[in-house]
């Protein structure tokens, strides 16, 4: 779902409508998975799918590196140790980045 939503669909409804078509005929299972969409649809992965991401918003480097963060302890729901080593930096900066993110978010 995240793969479809996140997809710039540049054949906009009519490719979105083929690619759903496509991977509900060539389905192994009873739900759809990254094998079954296109090729050109899973190639952006990793690095170049963030870049890509990132350049469509065009945010500044600050709220693009804090949505980062609060995804990553999402995803490690919230232990700020691991989150802070998937992030490769020091717990005590990830904690003085939590609380700079809440300071601002207090200040509006």
């Amino acid at each position: 779902m995240k793969l479809l939503i996140q997809y710039p669909w540049p054949g906009n409804v009519r490719e979105l409508e083929n690619v759903i078509e496509r991977g509900v005929t060539l389905a192994q299972g009873a739900t759809l998975g990254m094998p079954d969409f296109p090729p050109a649809m899973t190639r952006l992965q990793g690095d170049q799918w963030v870049l890509e991401q990132t350049l469509s918003k065009m945010a500044p480097l600050e709220s693009l590196e804090r949505a980062y963060i609060l995804e990553v302890l999402h995803q490690v729901s919230g232990n700020k140790s691991r989150a802070a080593e998937v992030l490769q930096i020091d717990r005590k900066t990830l904690y003085k980045k939590i609380r700079t993110y809440q300071e601002k978010d207090e200040t509006g």
